[in-house]
């Protein structure tokens, strides 16, 4: 099909693309890699687990990585390590997945939100001060999209009022701030997700990065009941039936399935990224200067790793709004999302227990109601950006 470059004249509306928002970053290499597992006999928490920690340590950067089912998990553990309960409270952003409220909750803390800034989505510094009191004891910053928060500030922050900084990076692996990975920033620790639609992916799967030992040593032990020796290290002793139980831990352990998984893509995570970031570029120079349209913006010297092009629809100027544009795109054969239909404080769990209610966070809440998010992943070819981006100006123009 002719491509229609004028957007004085109409896209043909007949012309229907399956163009998916996201796309398993799967080959021969990882289904190998899964078969040999299979073969060998050895599901869960064992060589190809050690594996991937180790290759992914060395990737960040940072002293030590232990990998365990969820991000969600990592950032409980994390907590749980800092000695985080009843009565402690912990700054999160109002954009972001739920998990990261809930990982607070787990442990019996209380979540306080800070709202976020209209250029990257990211949490802003001035509410973050707002939201600190005596029972403040710890922050969780959300690099939204792929870009780094303003760590230089946050850390000051948190410095300054003796608190601890638990990353959750689970959209931003090899994501840079200053120069420096994510991952092996001065914080306590950094927690990833290889959910399937992230850049890599496990299954379900998530890691810990720290250079703390002691947050390591309690990963690893609370991720398996508390056992202080896992079942592959019992078998290479002379006694493996014998182990011991420390801690009430959980069973939040990585299957080697998804461990091989992990170990075959990260040596394709950054031409992976790369691709992310050429299509991301691309969707900047496409709509650029389109009214109706705020793009997002690289604020500080970082490297965004741009999980997904996250975009707002204003809807009082575009002649078509958010929601409806979400649809004709639809029909158009274009997967696109939306991070997040809703400020977490906003879920109907947050409202009930805390008493939040509509116009608490503006900024949250414009960005719910106006947010689309468009596909960058190594699926999509120049022409799909082309097409999606000419079909986003003729509706909302």
């Amino acid at each position: 099909m002719k491509k229609v470059r004028n957007m004085n004249q109409n896209i043909d509306t007949k012309c229907i693309k399956n163009i998916s928002f996201g796309k398993v970053p799967i080959d021969e290499k990882e289904i190998d890699a899964v078969s040999e597992v299979l073969k060998s006999g050895w599901l869960a928490h064992g060589p190809k687990t050690k594996e991937f920690e180790q290759k992914f340590a060395k990737l960040c950067n940072a002293k030590h990585a232990v990998a365990v089912n969820s991000a969600t998990a990592a950032l409980h553990l994390c907590l749980l390590s800092k000695g985080l309960g009843k009565g402690d409270e912990v700054i999160v952003p109002t954009q972001t997945h739920v998990a990261t409220a809930h990982a607070v909750m787990y442990c019996g803390a209380t979540p306080k939100f800070a709202d976020v800034r209209i250029d990257n989505y990211n949490m802003d510094m001035e509410s973050v001060k707002e939201q600190i009191t005596d029972k403040t004891k710890a922050i969780i910053p959300v690099h939204f999209a792929g870009h780094p928060v303003e760590m230089n500030k946050l850390i000051s922050i948190a410095k300054e009022n003796n608190l601890f900084i638990i990353e959750d990076a689970a959209h931003s692996p090899l994501a840079k701030f200053n120069g420096k990975l994510i991952g092996s920033l001065d914080t306590d620790a950094a927690c990833f997700s290889f959910y399937p639609v992230k850049h890599i992916t496990t299954g379900e799967g998530g890691m810990v990065v720290t250079n703390d030992d002691k947050i390591a040593e309690d990963a690893t032990l609370l991720r398996a009941f508390g056992i202080d020796r896992s079942t592959w290290l019992r078998t290479q002793t002379e006694r493996p039936w014998i182990y011991h139980v420390t801690k009430i831990g959980y069973n939040f352990r990585m299957t080697e399935v998804g461990a091989a998984m992990g170990v075959s893509q990260l040596d394709k995570l950054q031409s992976l990224i790369k691709i992310r970031q050429k299509n991301a570029n691309l969707y900047e120079k496409e709509l650029k200067g389109t009214k109706a349209i705020k793009l997002p913006q690289i604020v500080g010297d970082i490297e965004h790793v741009y999980l997904f092009y996250q975009i707002l629809i204003d809807n009082e100027s575009a002649k078509t709004k958010r929601d409806e544009l979400i649809q004709k795109l639809k029909d158009k054969g274009i997967g696109t999302s939306v991070h997040y239909p809703l400020p977490v404080p906003l879920m109907p769990i947050y409202r009930e227990k805390f008493g939040y209610k509509e116009g608490d966070f503006p900024i949250g809440e414009k960005i719910a109601k106006e947010a689309l998010s468009l596909p960058v992943h190594h699926g999509i070819s120049s022409d799909d950006i082309t097409f999606i981006c000419d079909s986003i100006k003729e509706l909302v123009e």
